[in-house]
């Protein structure tokens, strides 16, 4: 491209000078005299400045808008001194676009007095490079960093990047430095924080294999305070690919395991206690149990001894009637604290639904007379004849359920309503017991389902009772993977309740057989007691009074033991056929008795006794030793029926 020139020179050098400027990749200009008049210019300075037809101008003529820029002035010190001007990355503003707002560009250039130059007649050499694209991209990369540091200082993780094997703090951020309590920059690891050992291992293996650590709750030592944190260390590389540092993020969760720990702890406690509890209950259980046998007992062997319809048959009944009423209340104690600890054991058994429901009705009935109440039960669907549930649990929330009923309705009737309804894979079993009694208000709905409450407490005073039959029933029916709710209630029209569990597919529901148990009856002569030499031990005279009494009915021939120790001695020097072992006694308990008498090679029958009804403990006598267990207060018929059953084999 030909050079804007108005001079013509014949010389080499001036031949030379516009070869050099026409063909250079950096903008060249060159201005003489004390106005700076352009004597020739390339393609690159006139792209710059946006200009063209510029040779034989002054500058302040073409460029006008860099008068106020100060480079007027660097010119005329580099005219004046004859020293050159070196500018590095130098704003300048330009009107590059007629009517348009001046351009920023950014230029490293050089003023050079020219060696033609002569006294009173200056030439200037101008030449450098547009570094505005170069400029703004380290400027923007500048940027980015600083937004990046800013975005880490005020994150709330702990973001540090340390440098070199020693771990030099480079850069922490705020969360960093709240943990720590003061700035580790410019500090190594150990120098900052040289008692938390846990970790300087650590990021000495990151920094020389390169390996990321990802660290869960790692217990960190911060100012002499055990501290936890979720930690990533990641290697940093230099731009030849070795290592050169690492960068730290991290997290402190303190609170969360502490607050863990705690609840953990606080959950133990609560285990602990419910066992206490648990225990406690069952040791009041076994002393309330203990007499109440013995008064269970005597009362049935008197009811034999007195006539029928004579007031101390009355008296008879009644202390049986309340003591029965005692039993109850400590089997439903039981059963709650059971639940509580998770120990409650259900079963699943095939169960004709129908015939449980009529034993329900029929042990309510004498109350229902009492009141000359109706109970009906309707069939809403068909019902089949098998359902699978726990027997037990279910008839013990019917009773509840139907006795309340009656305690709380003067006149009317108790209606059962039975309905069987596919639910999920399964079938749910629906019980609506619906009653014409005294009711409820919503304020004392609230209080129903509440341990020990009542909905008001001048229903204890009137109908008695604890509160604890709705919760007890409400946790089994949970329990048999269902649940009771009061469907509806008011004041003087009634209540109903809503009973349902699940009662199995329809594989399990419908077909399997039911095994009927015989009943034995507790007649002496239908057991094989007569003749049969029996060892009694227990350190209550009464309970030995009372077994005493049901074994001289059957013709046995018996004898006491007070202790274990005192039982071992007598079983293994006597020719007894069968033994009856408290478990909770002086000197040896019964389970010892049982165990070192197998272990002397006793292979008689050895039953049970203990007013002790924890989860385990039917297991715990079994695999001892012993061949059955009874609970207390004993059932005259369920003793006799087991010993019938291990002596006539």
């Amino acid at each position: 491209m030909p050079i804007n020139s108005s001079r013509k020179s014949d010389g080499d050098y001036q031949q030379s000078m516009e070869t050099m400027i026409r063909t250079s990749p950096s903008f060249m200009a060159l201005l003489s005299g004390p106005n700076f008049i352009f004597e020739e210019a390339n393609d690159q300075y006139l792209q710059l400045i946006g200009k063209k037809d510029i040779i034989g101008r002054p500058m302040l003529d073409v460029i006008p808008e860099i008068g106020s820029q100060g480079f007027v002035e660097i010119l005329n010190e580099v005219a004046a001194t004859g020293k050159p001007y070196i500018g590095s990355e130098v704003p300048i503003y330009l009107n590059r676009v007629p009517g348009q707002p001046s351009e920023k560009r950014y230029v490293d250039f050089v003023y050079q007095v020219h060696p033609s130059s002569k006294e009173g007649l200056p030439r200037i050499f101008v030449h450098g490079n547009d570094v505005t694209e170069r400029v703004l991209a380290r400027d923007a990369l500048d940027n980015e960093r600083r937004n990046f540091r800013n975005l880490f200082k005020q994150t709330p993780e702990m973001v540090c990047i340390l440098s070199g094997p020693e771990h030099l703090f480079e850069f922490v951020n705020e969360a960093h430095i709240r943990v720590l309590g003061f700035d580790a920059t410019g500090k190594t690891v150990r120098e900052a924080q040289p008692e938390s050992v846990e970790i300087h291992s650590i990021l000495d293996d990151v920094f020389r294999t390169g390996k990321t650590a990802e660290l869960k709750e790692i217990p960190v030592t911060v100012t002499n305070r055990l501290r936890y944190f979720n930690l990533t260390y990641a290697a940093r590389y230099a731009t030849n690919g070795a290592i050169s540092g690492v960068m730290i993020l991290g997290t402190e969760v303190t609170d969360e395991v502490r607050a863990r720990e705690e609840l953990k702890k606080a959950k133990e406690e609560a285990d602990k206690a419910n066992q206490s509890k648990t225990t406690f209950l069952a040791n009041v259980s076994h002393e309330i149990r203990t007499p109440l046998g013995a008064i269970l007992g005597f009362s049935e062997l008197l009811s034999h001894e007195v006539s029928a319809g004579s007031e101390a048959a009355d008296y008879i009944e009644r202390i049986s009637k309340n003591a029965q009423q005692l039993r109850h209340l400590i089997d439903e104690l039981l059963d709650l604290s059971k639940i509580e600890a998770n120990r409650l054991e259900i079963e699943r058994l095939p169960v004709d639904l129908n015939s449980l429901v009529q034993d329900v009705i029929s042990s309510l009935s004498p109350l229902a007379q009492e009141k000359s109440l109706k109970i009906e039960v309707i069939n809403v669907t068909t019902i089949p004849p098998r359902i699978m549930t726990d027997p037990m649990r279910l008839k013990q929330i019917l009773t509840n359920l139907v006795g309340n009923s009656i305690k709380f309705t003067e006149k009317g009737t108790v209606r059962i309503e039975l309905a069987v309804a596919k639910k999920g894979d399964g079938n749910e079993l629906q019980i609506r017991v619906i009653d014409t009694g005294i009711g409820l208000a919503p304020e004392q709905v609230q209080r129903l389902f509440k341990p020990f409450s009542q909905a008001d407490s001048s229903i204890t005073r009137k109908f008695g009772g604890t509160g604890l039959g709705l919760v007890l029933s409400r946790q089994l029916a949970l329990l048999l993977k269902g649940d009771l709710t009061l469907e509806k209630s008011a004041p003087g029209q009634g209540s109903t309740f809503t009973l349902t569990i699940a009662v199995g597919t329809d594989q399990e529901i419908g077909h399997r057989e039911i095994p009927v148990a015989k009943k034995e009856s507790g007649s002496g002569e239908n057991f094989h007691l007569q003749g049969r030499k029996i060892l009694i031990v227990d350190d209550v005279p009464d309970n030995q009074t009372l077994v005493r009494l049901y074994l001289n009915r059957g013709g046995a021939i018996h004898e006491s033991a007070y202790d274990g120790r005192e039982a071992v001695e007598k079983a293994l020097n006597g020719d007894f056929d069968i033994i009856l072992m408290d478990l909770q006694m002086p000197k040896m308990d019964g389970h010892s008795a049982a165990r070192e008498l197998r272990q002397q090679g006793y292979a008689k029958p050895i039953i049970a006794l203990t007013a002790h009804a924890l989860r385990g403990e039917r297991e715990k006598c079994l695999a001892g030793g012993f061949n059955e267990y009874i609970t207390k207060p004993i059932d005259k018929a369920t003793l006799l029926g087991a010993l019938n059953r291990l002596l006539k084999h």
